[in-house]
């Protein structure tokens, strides 16, 4: 047990153990506006999430796989391939999110009804996953910037963009999204939140590499 080396250990593995909880935070508080609109709109959304999840969760395996290659090549001074693996990332997670996402919003009705055969349930979780994966093809994009601050020993911006997507973007765009236009808004606030906070990772990620191997260096 070092110093420098427990502290390192933590500080990378804080943004995903914020990442949960504000997941956790965030459900809980989604949860309790959905509850208002009642039972049949539970359900539904409830079903989404089931569904939707098969999308997001593939893209977060995809993209918490590429760390130890990241992070070897950071260590190794190769920000050449570093850059070029990371590119080959970004259009792998979104080629498979979008064919994924595709697949989702054609079968919807199919993939619900799989959960629960009532028409109406049928009809809003249609409406809500489609709704839901708007974003869908680019959400793993979050994960990958998280993934690369990581990797590559940026444990503050890791934390930061793990803050964003859950947190300092999402709970109040449910608020504003919810108060503004009722069930349609608490529906387009995910998707809304998450294209935001992919907008703010590539941004991040397309100022470091021009400055790649010049700073690092």
């Amino acid at each position: 047990m070092k110093k420098d080396i427990s502290v390192t250990v933590l500080s990378l593995g804080l943004p995903m153990a914020f990442m949960t909880v504000l997941n956790f935070v965030s459900s809980v508080i989604s949860n309790r506006i959905l509850a208002s609109y009642g039972d049949v709109m539970v359900a539904s959304v409830s079903i989404t999430r089931k569904i939707t999840s098969f999308v997001t969760m593939l893209q977060m395996g995809i993209t918490s796989g590429m760390q130890p290659v990241l992070a070897y090549t950071f260590g190794a001074c190769d920000y050449v391939r570093l850059r070029d693996f990371t590119k080959r990332t970004a259009v792998t997670t979104v080629a498979i999110g979008g064919i994924l996402t595709l697949s989702c919003y054609l079968a919807g009705p199919v993939l619900v009804r799989f959960f629960m055969d009532i028409p109406e349930i049928i009809s809003i979780g249609t409406m809500s996953m489609r709704i839901a994966l708007l974003a869908g093809p680019f959400s793993g994009l979050q994960q990958m910037g998280t993934s690369f601050f990581q990797a590559t020993k940026r444990p503050t911006t890791a934390l930061f963009l793990s803050l964003t997507r859950d947190g300092i973007i999402y709970i109040p765009f449910l608020f504003l999204f919810n108060r503004l236009w009722g069930f349609t808004g608490y529906l387009y606030a995910r998707p809304a939140g998450t294209i935001l906070s992919v907008i703010i990772t590539m941004i991040m990620l397309s100022r470091l590499f021009p400055k790649g191997s010049e700073q690092e260096s």
